[in-house]
């Protein structure tokens, strides 16, 4: 309760901010989510543009034209499902129909001991023997593009969905040729090839329909473009060129910001691509059009020594708590060693929990950068304030990781009453109104590698409302952070930087 009767508490504000966004109706449905394209589509949009909410839309959209299709929404990230399971369910809802879901079906794009997902669906429906992690010498996401690659190698892969949507599309490309199908993304191609076609006269047309964040790849900067996943050869390398009749896009590109508050977006952007590096640019676009596409307006030229700058207008950050000029949005604090860093850390979580009277259920993040190590011992710092804390896929609160796999529950992310402490691989595609990021010195050790600078902004775009970073000791990142946050706090919406000239990676993705 505000009781000064003028600024209004973080309770307050949070609540405020929600029945903001209910006015603004982001959850009817979109008007793309109608136009079924007869082929592939290609979803790009910024951190929190709601690329999930459109792809669920589209597939319940699917089921309710076409019941009798055989239609797949896959994703990457375990801790997602349920947030995809109610993202379904209530679209169902508002299209007043059942959900059938033997037909439309949410699976995980390898599946667990548990579940079958995507892999071994399309492996079973074309009687080849599914294999497994012991399969493969890789890893995760990449592990999966192997055993992909092994059975487009081993056996032909029959029809047998009419689409395929793909959530978190970014962890599914690798650069690694190795991992590559005749020159095209394995995980992609797989898919590709157990869909139907629509149409025989132009076979190459099949609803492969993907979604992806370039900058929220945490283990590859490739990008799921059109010739990156179906290759050079014709007629896959125009597959994304130009409209689908009826004037259906083949690229969607959503440009607005409804869960990362502007200030926190555009300090993300201009750490992860190192606007403020001094040896210049990291990664990200270098032309005007590929700004705009990320929902900036842009004033300057990419040429070398030359003045640019970057604007996100009002319209495209949807999140009213920008306005909020009573708390700081984002806080950093280097730390000297680490029992400051989470004693500062349990005394702000302390401070929220018990004088602002925030329920830490699906509001209160930490995300790690560092090792697991460092990682685990964070709960016991939040113990010796009262407070509990959960580890997603844990079979319980306050208990560290736990190895067994067989024990754990990989699709909880939260808790009741509970903080949840992640690490980043688990946190990616969740979201809280406070967002503390710990360990910030592993990324400033090998700060001039994109893939930990994303991993960094994959982490500070989780916050709704507030964000706090810290790490130990003292790296040339940190300088880099204060400047952005110091160019940032003279106005909120506008970064100025001095172009150094083409970044070690640059990030245009007009399709051509």
């Amino acid at each position: 309760m505000n009781l000064s009767g003028d600024t209004p508490s973080l309770l307050e504000l949070i609540e405020n901010r929600n029945k903001e966004l209910s006015k603004k109706e982001i959850w009817l449905l979109d008007e793309q989510s109608s136009r079924i394209p007869p082929g592939p589509q290609r979803i790009r949009g910024i951190a929190g543009s709601g690329k999930t909410r459109l792809l669920c839309q589209k597939a319940a959209f699917m089921h309710k034209e076409h019941p009798e299709w055989e239609i797949a929404y896959v994703f990457f990230t375990q801790a997602l499902y349920d947030e995809i399971h109610e993202n379904l369910k209530r679209t169902m809802a508002g299209l007043g129909i059942p959900w059938n879901e033997k037909k439309l079906k949410i699976l995980h794009a390898w599946g667990s001991w548990q579940r079958d997902g995507l892999y071994r669906t399309i492996c079973t429906k074309n009687r080849y023997k599914p294999k497994g992690i012991k399969d493969t010498t890789y890893l995760y996401g990449e592990g999966l593009a192997d055993l992909a690659w092994q059975f487009l190698s081993e056996s032909p892969i029959g029809p047998s969905f009419d689409a395929i949507l793909i959530d978190e599309g970014q962890d599914l490309v690798f650069q690694n040729p190795e991992l590559q199908y005749k020159n095209r993304q394995a995980i992609y191609w797989m898919a590709y090839s157990a869909l139907k076609i629509p149409d025989e006269t132009r076979p190459q047309y099949r609803r492969l329909i993907w979604a992806y964040d370039e900058y929220q790849n945490i283990n590859s900067h490739a990008i799921p473009t059109g010739k990156a996943l179906f290759g050079e050869e014709k007629p896959y390398k125009d597959l994304l060129l130009g409209w689908y009749e009826e004037n259906i896009p083949k690229n969607i590109i959503m440009k607005q910001c409804y869960r990362t508050p502007g200030p926190i977006l555009l300090a993300a952007h201009a750490i992860c691509m190192g606007l403020f590096c001094p040896a210049g640019m990291i990664a990200g676009p270098t032309t005007k059009t590929e700004w705009e596409n990320l929902g900036y307006t842009v004033e300057g030229s990419f040429f070398p020594g030359r003045e640019i700058t970057l604007t996100r207008p009002e319209e495209n950050s949807k999140n009213p708590i920008t306005t909020c000029t009573a708390y700081p949005l984002i806080s950093f604090e280097p730390c000297t060693f680490e029992a400051q860093e989470l004693c500062n850390l349990a005394d702000r979580i302390a401070h929220l929990i018990f004088t602002e009277h925030i329920n830490p259920y699906k509001r209160i993040l930490i995300i790690y950068l560092c090792d697991r190590k460092r990682g685990e011992r964070i709960g016991f710092y939040l113990n010796m304030k009262g407070i509990d804390y959960y580890y997603p896929g844990n079979p319980d609160t306050n208990i560290p990781p736990v190895e067994d796999f067989t024990k754990r529950k990989p699709r909880i992310f939260w808790e009741k009453n509970c903080v949840t402490i992640a690490h980043m691989n688990q946190a990616k595609g969740n979201e809280a109104d406070f967002v503390f990021v710990l360990g910030i010195d592993a990324v400033a050790q090998k700060d001039q590698e994109i893939n930990e600078r994303n991993a960094l902004f994959t982490a500070m775009t989780r916050t709704k409302g507030f964000l706090y970073l810290s790490g130990l000791g003292e790296y040339p990142l940190y300088a880099e952070i204060m400047a952005v946050l110091l160019a940032i706090g003279n106005q909120s919406d506008t970064v100025r930087f001095t172009y150094n000239g083409t970044p070690k990676i640059p990030i245009n993705v007009e399709e051509t």
